[in-house]
C-alpha cells in the first residue's frame, strides 16, 4: 500500500537563517492507486500432467521400503517423473500405490524395466510383481497438501462421454457426502478403462458414500461394465519435484 505524503517538505529540511528569497509552495502529491492484494494459490494441483503411471505392489515392510523409494527419487526425475503421491492400503499398510506425473513415457518405460531399478525394489523389499497402469490424466481436482482418505476405482465404461455426464451431474451429491477431491485418469490406450481418485478426510465417508443408494445407482446409468475395481487407500501429501 503506498500512502499521500502529508508532512511539508520544508518541515524536514535542516534549520537556516530567515532570507529575504521567496520560499516555493511544497509540492503535492497525488495518492497512488491502491493495489489489490494477491490471490493465495490454490492447494488443489488443477494442472494435469501429459501422462502418468500409478504403481501398485505389496511390500514386506513400509518403512524399509520408504527409505529405498526415496533414494531412488534421482533417478525418477532423470525418467521425466514430476512427482509423487504416496499412498497406503486403508487395512493393509504395507499395500502401496504410487501415483505419478510425468512428462513422457519413453524413459519411463526404460527406468522400469532397467536392471537398476528391478535390484532397488528387491533391496526395497518388493514382494510379487508389481502392476503397472499407464494413464493419461483428464481432469485433476484433487488435495495434496495434506494427507486424506482416498478411495481408487478402476472401471470400464461402454463410452467414456456418457459416463462423464452421469459423474459430472453427482458432483453436489459427493459434495454433500463429504468428498473433497477427485482425479479422472483414462487409460493410455482405452480411453473407456478409466482410474477415478475421490478424496475425503475420513475412509469412513468413502465407505458411506460408495456404499450409498445413489452410488449404486449412477454406476449402473453410466454404463459401467462389470463389477469396478476398489482400493480404500490413506494418502500422504504429495511431493512435487
Amino acid at each position: 500500500m503506498v500512502f499521500a505524503c502529508s508532512k511539508k517538505e520544508e518541515d524536514k529540511a535542516p534549520k537556516t537563517e530567515p532570507t529575504t528569497a521567496p520560499v516555493e509552495a511544497p509540492k503535492t502529491v497525488e495518492p497512488a492507486e491502491p493495489v489489490a492484494p494477491e490471490e493465495p494459490a490454490s492447494t488443489n494441483n488443477t494442472e494435469t500432467a501429459p501422462f502418468a503411471a500409478v504403481i501398485v505392489h505389496k511390500v514386506k515392510d513400509f518403512a524399509k521400503w520408504k527409505v529405498g523409494f526415496d533414494a531412488h527419487a534421482e533417478h525418477r526425475k532423470t525418467a521425466g517423473v514430476m512427482g509423487h503421491h504416496l499412498s497406503q492400503g486403508a487395512d493393509d499398510p504395507n499395500m502401496v500405490a504410487v501415483y505419478m506425473p510425468m512428462a513422457t513415457t519413453e524413459k519411463f518405460d526404460e527406468m522400469v524395466k532397467s536392471e537398476d531399478m528391478k535390484k532397488a525394489m528387491m533391496e526395497a523389499g518388493v514382494e510379487g510383481k508389481p502392476e503397472i497402469h499407464m494413464m493419461k490424466p483428464v481432469e485433476n481436482n484433487v488435495v495434496l497438501d495434506r494427507d486424506t482418505a482416498g478411495l481408487v476405482v478402476m472401471a470400464e465404461v461402454e463410452d467414456y462421454a456418457a459416463w462423464k455426464v452421469v459423474f459430472d451431474e453427482g458432483s453436489e451429491m459427493a459434495k454433500k457426502a463429504g468428498l473433497i477431491g477427485h482425479a479422472i485418469n483414462q487409460d493410455i490406450k482405452d480411453p473407456n478403462k478409466l482410474t477415478v481418485l475421490m478424496q475425503a478426510e475420513s475412509t469412513e465417508v468413502l465407505t458411506a458414500f460408495w456404499a450409498s443408494d445413489e452410488v449404486k445407482a449412477a454406476i449402473k446409468k453410466s454404463g459401467v461394465k462389470g463389477e469396478p475395481k476398489t482400493m480404500m487407500l490413506k494418502s500422504t501429501a504429495a511431493e512435487m519435484y
